[in-house]
C-alpha cells in the first residue's frame, strides 16, 4: 500500500485499513495512520493529507478528510478517502440544461466526455427521455440518474466503469450459521411501504401545460390486499406516456406495491482463505444462500454491502456483509454521496462502445493484469492462474483452450477454444471481417469491405447495405427517434426502387406516396411545403384511375393566404359553432374589426358590433327596403320598415306608376278624428332603461279608425296623416262654407 503527495511522490504506507464497497454505491476506506518510522517519511514533511491519493489494491483513493489526534508521544492522523473516479466525476459539472429523449450512448457520453474515463455498455436499454440535467449539476449526480433510469448496475476497473443490469455471479455458495458465518441479523424497512398506487400512462409530452392526471388515455390503480390489514399507504404514481398496454401497467402498480418492503441481513465472515479453502468470498452482486436455523433463515440472497478490515501487513481481520432481497438491493441502487436529486423512474436503455475509448479500456485492462499476483497450478485439466487476493478469480490453459472465471471456475465470462469465442465484452483496435460469414440457424450474415448482407436458409436476401442503398422489410430503431440524414441543402426522397442509382436530378425519378401519422417541424419554426403548383389534399388514393379527385378537410387554428377560392360547387361555407360569430379583424388581432366589401349580403339580421354605439348605413344615393327580388329589372318590391323613434326624413311611394285601383276616398274623416281618443302613457321599454319620459297619441285596440295599421301593432304613418289631412280639407271647407254664408248675410243687412 502506498500514497502520493500532491506533487506525484510515493511513499509506502503502513496502517490498519477499513474498506467499504456498496453495490451502485461507493467506494471508500478509512485508515489509523500512526506516526511509525515507515509512515514519518511523509508525516515528517507534511501531516495535512487532505487531497493526497492512496493507493490500495491496485486503485486510487482521495483523501477527503483528514483528523489528528494525540496517540502515544506522537499523533496518529485518521482518513477517509473515496475512489478517485468517484472524487473527480463528483467535483467536476455540467452546466447547460438538457431536456431530451437520449440513447445510452449519449447519455453517458454527458458524463464521461472529457474525462480521463471512460465506459462500456455490456448490455443494451432502449432510450429514455429527461428533464432539466445539468443546470450545474456533477457528473456523478447525472451518472446517478442515469443508471436509476436506465436500469444499469456498474463495476469499475481501473479507469473504465462498465454497464450491466445485474453484476455479480450465480456462485451456488452457502453461508452458514457457526460454520463459515456468524452475528447473522435481519433487518426490516417498512419506512416506504405502500399499500395503494396509481398510474397514468398513454399520453403525449407535448403538450406541456396540461397536467398529466388529466392528458392521460390510460389510467391504473392496484390495492394490496394488505390494505384491509394497515390501511391505505400511498405510493408515488407511476407517470409514464409510453405504457399503452393495460397489463404493463398493472404489472408495473403490483411490483412497485409488492416489492415496497425492504429486507436486508447483516453477517461476520469467516476467512476461509487461511484454511485452503478455494473460494475466497462472495463479490459484491453475488447470489448466495444464507442459513440460520435459529430464525428460521434458508434463502438465496444478493451481497450488497461488503466492508472489510486488513492489518497493516494486508491479512483480513474481519469481514462483514450485507445482504438483501432484490428489494434491499435497489435501495442500496446509486447510493452514492452526492447531493443527487432522488429518480423514482422506471426505465431501461442501450449502449454501444465508443472507439475512442480503447486506449483508455486497454490500459485500464492492462493495469489490472499488472496489479495481480497470481500462483500458478497444474493438474490433468492444465494450468490454473489463480488471483491469491481473491481466488474466485481463475485463469484456466490446456490444448483445448482458455478461460477465465470470476467464480472460482464453476462458470465461465470468458472462453476461447477452436470452436470461437465467448465474451461479454471485446475490445479492439482494427477487426478485419473481409469475407466473414456468421451463421445462425435462420441464415447467415455476409461481411465485406464493400457492405453487408444478410441471407436466409433459401437463399432469400433479408437484408442489405453498401455504399448507395440499405435493403430492408424495415427500418427501426430502439432509440425514441429515426434519423434520415442527408448534406445541408440536400433533401430526403421516396423515390422508386428500380431508379436507385440514378444521377441524382429532382426530375430523373418516379416519386412514391410517403405514408404516416403526422409530419413535425423543427422545434420553434415552420413548417414548408414547396411545390411549383398546387398544394392539394386528397383521399389516398390521390387521383383516381377515371381522373377524379376526392379532396379532404383541412383542420387548424389560425390559416394565412391572400385568397380563398370555391373548389367545387357555387357557394363558399365559412362556419361557426352555434351561437357563435363570424368575426373579420386585422391581422394577429381578434379585436380590432376591419371592413367587408362585397355585393349582396344575405342575411337573417344585422346588429351593432358594441354596445350603447350608433349603426350606420352608409350610401350616395338612397336606403331601399325590398323584397328579396331587390331591385328585380326595376320591377322594385318595398317592404315596410318597423323601428321605435325615426329621426330625419321620409317619404312615402306616391307616383301612380306604383298605384292602381285609383277612386275618391268618400269618408268623414272630421268624424274618425272626432271618434280617436289620445292618451297618455310611458313605453315599457322607456323604464326598463330608466327612462320616464312621457309619450302621447293613440292605442290601437282603443277607439282608434282600423285603416291607421296594418298589423295590429303598429301605426301606418302615412294612413294617419292622410286621414288628418281629408280631415283638415273637410273643415277648410265647411270654413269657406261659414264665411259664405256670413259674406251673404252681411250684404243683406248692409241693403236693407
Amino acid at each position: 500500500m502506498f500514497i502520493r503527495d500532491l506533487d506525484g511522490e510515493e511513499y509506502f504506507l503502513q496502517g490498519v485499513i477499513k474498506h467499504d464497497q456498496e453495490l451502485n454505491g461507493d467506494e471508500r476506506i478509512d485508515i489509523d495512520i500512526e506516526y511509525t518510522d515507515m509512515n514519518s517519511e511523509f508525516l515528517s514533511k507534511q501531516d495535512d493529507l487532505k487531497m493526497w491519493i492512496i493507493l490500495f489494491e491496485g486503485k486510487e483513493y482521495r483523501i477527503i478528510s483528514s483528523k489528528q489526534t494525540g496517540f502515544g508521544d506522537k499523533y496518529q492522523i485518521s482518513v477517509t478517502a473515496v475512489l478517485y473516479i468517484l472524487d473527480w466525476l463528483n467535483s467536476h459539472r455540467i452546466y447547460e440544461r438538457i431536456d431530451e429523449s437520449l440513447t445510452v450512448t449519449e447519455a453517458f457520453n454527458i458524463v464521461f466526455n472529457d474525462t480521463p474515463f471512460t465506459y462500456s455498455t455490456v448490455v443494451s436499454a432502449p432510450s429514455n427521455r429527461f428533464e432539466g440535467i445539468g443546470e450545474g449539476e456533477t457528473r456523478l449526480e447525472i451518472f446517478k440518474t442515469f443508471i436509476d433510469r436506465y436500469g444499469y448496475e456498474f463495476k469499475i476497473v481501473g479507469n473504465v466503469v462498465y454497464l450491466y443490469n445485474q453484476i455479480g455471479n450465480d456462485a451456488n455458495f452457502e453461508y452458514r450459521y457457526k460454520v463459515n458465518a456468524q452475528n447473522i441479523e435481519k433487518e426490516v424497512d417498512a419506512s416506504e411501504m405502500w399499500t395503494y398506487a396509481r398510474g397514468y400512462g398513454n399520453y403525449s409530452d407535448d403538450d406541456s401545460d396540461t397536467d398529466v392526471v388529466e392528458k392521460a388515455k390510460l389510467k391504473r390503480e392496484y390495492t394490496s390486499p394488505l390494505a384491509k390489514i394497515i390501511g391505505i399507504r400511498e405510493a408515488p404514481p407511476i407517470r409514464d406516456g409510453r405504457v399503452t398496454v393495460t397489463s404493463t401497467m398493472d404489472e408495473s402498480l403490483k411490483k412497485l406495491v409488492e416489492e415496497s418492503v425492504k429486507i436486508s441481513f447483516t453477517a461476520d465472515i469467516y476467512d476461509m482463505s487461511q484454511q485452503g479453502y478455494d473460494y475466497q468470498h462472495a463479490v459484491l452482486g453475488d447470489r448466495v444462500f444464507l442459513v440460520d436455523e435459529r430464525i428460521g433463515l434458508d434463502t438465496e440472497i444478493r451481497v450488497v454491502k461488503i466492508t472489510r478490515n486488513f492489518s497493516s501487513t494486508g491479512q483480513i481481520l474481519d469481514l462483514e456483509i450485507t445482504f438483501g432481497s432484490s428489494n434491499m438491493a435497489d435501495q442500496y441502487g446509486s447510493n452514492l454521496s452526492t447531493a443527487a436529486k432522488d429518480i423514482a423512474d422506471l426505465i431501461q436503455g442501450r449502449k454501444s462502445l465508443p472507439f475512442q475509448a480503447l486506449d483508455i479500456i486497454s490500459k485500464s485492462m492492462v493495469t489490472k493484469i499488472q496489479n495481480t499476483t497470481s500462483e500458478i497450478i497444474y493438474d490433468t485439466n492444465g494450468q490454473h492462474f489463480m488471483d491469491k487476493k481473491n481466488n474466485n478469480n481463475i485463469m484456466t490453459m490446456n490444448s483445448s483452450g482458455l478461460l477465465l472465471s470470476t467464480d472460482g471456475g464453476k462458470t465461465a465470462k470468458t472462453a476461447i477454444t477452436a470452436e470461437g469465442i465467448v465474451a461479454d465484452t471485446i475490445t479492439t483496435g482494427t477487426l478485419n471481417t473481409e469475407l466473414v460469414r456468421i451463421y445462425g440457424n435462420g441464415g447467415n450474415l455476409q461481411l465485406a469491405t464493400d457492405g453487408m448482407k444478410m441471407v436466409d436458409n433459401n437463399g432469400r436476401e433479408r437484408f442489405s447495405i453498401d455504399k448507395l442503398l440499405v435493403k430492408s422489410a424495415a427500418l427501426g430503431t430502439s432509440n425514441s427517434n429515426v434519423y434520415l440524414a442527408t448534406g445541408v441543402g440536400n433533401e430526403v426522397r421516396t423515390v422508386d426502387i428500380s431508379q436507385i442509382p440514378s444521377d441524382g436530378v429532382a426530375d430523373s425519378y418516379n416519386y412514391v406516396p410517403l405514408r404516416t401519422l403526422g409530419i413535425r417541424a423543427k422545434p420553434s419554426s415552420n413548417l414548408y411545403i414547396g411545390t411549383e403548383l398546387e398544394v392539394r389534399f386528397t383521399s389516398s388514393g390521390f387521383k383516381q384511375d377515371d381522373g377524379n379527385i376526392f379532396y379532404k378537410d383541412i383542420r387548424g387554428n389560425t390559416a394565412y393566404m391572400n385568397s380563398v377560392d370555391v373548389n367545387a360547387g357555387n357557394n363558399l361555407y365559412l362556419r361557426t359553432q352555434n351561437g357563435k360569430e363570424v368575426r373579420f379583424t386585422e391581422k394577429g388581432t381578434t379585436d380590432s374589426y376591419v371592413d367587408i366589401r362585397g355585393s349582396i349580403g344575405w342575411l337573417d339580421s344585422i346588429s351593432s358590433r358594441d354596445f350603447n354605439y350608433n349603426f350606420y348605413i352608409g350610401t350616395d344615393e338612397e336606403v331601399r327596403v325590398t323584397a328579396r327580388s331587390l331591385y328585380n329589372e326595376g320591377s322594385t318590391i318595398y317592404r315596410p320598415i318597423r323601428a321605435s323613434t325615426f329621426y330625419g326624413k321620409t317619404a312615402e311611394n306616391s307616383s301612380e306608376k306604383y298605384k292602381t285601383n285609383i277612386v275618391k276616398w268618400d269618408v268623414d274623416a272630421s268624424e274618425m278624428i272626432r271618434s280617436t281618443e289620445f292618451y297618455e302613457y310611458n313605453y315599457i321599454s322607456d323604464l326598463e332603461e330608466g327612462s320616464d319620459q312621457k309619450s302621447h297619441g293613440v292605442i290601437i285596440e282603443r277607439e282608434t279608425p282600423k285603416h291607421f295599421t296594418r298589423d295590429d301593432d303598429s301605426i301606418h304613418l302615412y294612413e294617419v296623416v292622410s286621414t288628418i289631412g281629408k280631415s283638415l280639407k273637410e273643415q277648410i271647407e265647411l270654413n269657406d262654407n261659414l264665411n259664405k254664408r256670413l259674406e251673404e248675410l252681411e250684404n243683406e243687412r248692409t241693403t236693407s
